[in-house]
């Protein structure tokens, strides 16, 4: 598949890995110029629709947790048949290999290392989202020593269909919780002991529980208590013992009950950085190694190398005490195994089983009441907008048709109704910000017209439809309406030719308009005090508040030889 593009976009460069439920791929987007990590699902899994949908949802979710302790997801895209997620590239190698690489860590690493997973984690549950699958291999160490955990709510889509590959279920079932080896409900305290057995091969080198097949390490888990970390590593603190026992409690209740409890404890102790490894190899942030089977200390130390076991040799009569010995040990053990067993299959099988109700499309209440019907609880995971009325059901784990025994919980995801995007207020605003504005808000601005207004300036935002605060369907347009200052009114000014001055003047303040400058002249026609002429013209369209100019008669013009007769006279 090298060389090949997806979407345009993302050149496929080289395959990092692969594991059961996928293969990986270095790859490198043209858009911006960055490596990225490209994680396909297997064939197996991609003619089933539920599934699909499932894992879509979830990679989705995820890609809304941003933490520099988790790796990030940038895109879930599809190419014909094939599913993809286009994730974080991180160099470095996985929290597995560099225990082997490392062997049993010191306390202060140990605690470093345990409180950036514990930060991602409560970064994650409080966004609603749990792992669901911590284990050192989905943990990574960069090469500056720093925790990258990856795959966030990818184990919830996968634990709806069917695990194949056996190094997948070995690999995953000695970080399991108890209650997630019954089948039953796995939530934050799952996520917590996972962590637990994490710190736990951190400080001692191996993992609390060990057996030759999964089913017998899920009933370790589920009967029987870790041997404390001091035996096996008398370098480990008590107070880092007392964290890891807490974690490991076999009641969820009895557990940190939040990532944060955990961190808080952990942050009391003394840490240092990771050292980085020399020679750490780039790892894509899903790739996912082939599980190794941890080795037991005590089987090596009791096994040649052609397998067989190496007794001390002696006579014939020792012989045969051992013989018979080992036949009564051996019946012991199996006579133990089987009544173990049967405890077992009581204890966690033999529970009434019911059959989980199709709740998909039903409201929080008729969901509420099928379950109650089935004796079976609910919890809400989360909430996120669909085309589903507020309060439906659009997701269930498990699924519909499931059997689950009595008393065991289905995780819910409800909908919040279509998105809505809330208007904002764009009054006063100029139309390039109100625009900024409206599309901050997943908003198109709409038709822009314009009106009077007597208090908001020219070219600014005087009202908007629909109003601030109306829930609209994103991308929905909103009508603004701009200032073009106040209302200019117009009359038709009179003539006042012939008019009083005081009677002009009255009619002009009656007007609106403003008295302006008052000349006098004289006025063969017109007699003194009245108004020969004015500007502007008569007739004419004015503004209200402008001003009008008046000449006024003083009387006519004196006579010449009058004058001359006058001055004589004198």
């Amino acid at each position: 598949m090298e060389g090949r593009v997806l979407g345009g976009r993302y050149e496929l460069l080289e395959r990092l890995g692969g594991g059961g439920m996928a293969l990986v791929y270095k790859a490198h987007c043209r858009l911006l110029d960055r490596l990225v990590a490209i994680k396909f699902l297997r064939e197996e899994y991609l003619h089933d629709g539920e599934f699909i949908r499932r894992f879509r949802r979830e990679a989705r979710a995820a890609a809304a947790l941003s933490h520099p302790n988790i790796v990030s997801i940038y895109d879930v895209g599809q190419e014909g048949a094939q599913q993809y997620i286009v994730m974080e590239y991180v160099q470095g190698c996985n929290l597995k290999d560099y225990l082997r690489l490392r062997g049993p860590l010191p306390d202060e690493e140990a605690v470093y290392l345990g409180r950036e997973i514990a930060r991602a984690l409560a970064h994650a549950h409080d966004h609603g989202i749990i792992h669901r699958d911590i284990k050192p291999h989905n943990i990574l160490v960069t090469p500056e020593g720093r925790i990258k955990v990856t795959d966030f709510g990818i184990a919830r889509a996968i634990s709806s269909g069917t695990l194949t590959a056996t190094g997948d279920i070995f690999g995953s079932v000695h970080y399991f919780s108890p209650e997630q080896a019954r089948g039953g409900f796995s939530g934050i305290p799952s996520d917590i002991y996972s962590l637990g057995v994490v710190l736990y091969e951190m400080v001692t080198g191996q993992v609390p529980f060990q057996a030759e097949n999964p089913v017998g390490v899920a009933l370790k888990h589920l009967t029987e208590k870790p041997q404390p970390p001091r035996e096996l590593n008398p370098g480990v603190s008590p107070e880092l013992e007392a964290i890891i026992m807490k974690a490991l409690n076999k009641e969820e209740e009895k557990r940190y009950q939040g990532a944060g409890e955990l961190l808080q404890d952990l942050e009391a102790l003394p840490s240092r950085p990771v050292a980085p490894v020399e020679g750490s190899r780039p790892s894509g942030p899903a790739l996912e190694l082939p599980f190794a089977v941890d080795d037991s200390p005590t089987q090596e130390a009791v096994l040649k190398g052609n397998g067989k076991r190496e007794f001390p040799s002696a006579g014939k009569g020792a012989k045969k005490e051992r013989r018979w010995l080992k036949v009564a040990v051996t019946m012991i053990l199996l006579l133990g195994i089987a009544f173990g067993g049967y405890r077992a299959w009581q204890m966690f099988f033999v529970q009434p089983l019911v059959e989980v109700p199709q709740l998909v499309g039903k409201s929080l209440g008729e969901a509420e009441t099928l379950l109650a019907e089935r004796n079976l609880k609910y919890r809400v995971l989360r909430s996120e907008y669909s085309q589903e009325p507020a309060d439906t059901v659009i997701d269930q784990y498990p699924e519909a048709g499931t059997q689950r025994k009595e008393g065991n919980t289905v995780e819910l995801i409800l909908s919040l109704g279509p998105e809505r995007a809330v208007v904002p207020d764009i009054r006063g605003l100029s139309l390039h910000a109100a625009q900024l504005e409206l599309e901050k808000n997943n908003l198109v601005l709409g038709q822009v017209k314009r009106v009077n207004d007597d208090l908001v300036p020219i070219d600014l935002v005087v009202r908007q439809e629909p109003e601030a605060n109306t829930e609209l369907a994103p991308g929905a347009r909103v009508n603004v309406f701009l200032s073009d200052g106040p209302l200019v009114k117009e009359v038709t000014l009179p003539s006042f030719q012939g008019q009083a001055l005081e009677a002009a003047l009255a009619t002009i303040t009656e007007l609106n308009l403003v008295p302006g400058e008052i000349k006098e002249a004289y006025s063969p026609v017109y007699p003194a005090g009245v108004v020969i002429d004015q500007s502007p013209a008569p007739y004419v369209q004015i503004e209200e508040g402008s001003s009008v100019d008046l000449v006024v008669s003083i009387g006519p013009p004196p006579v010449e030889g009058a004058l001359e007769e006058g001055v004589q006279q004198e």
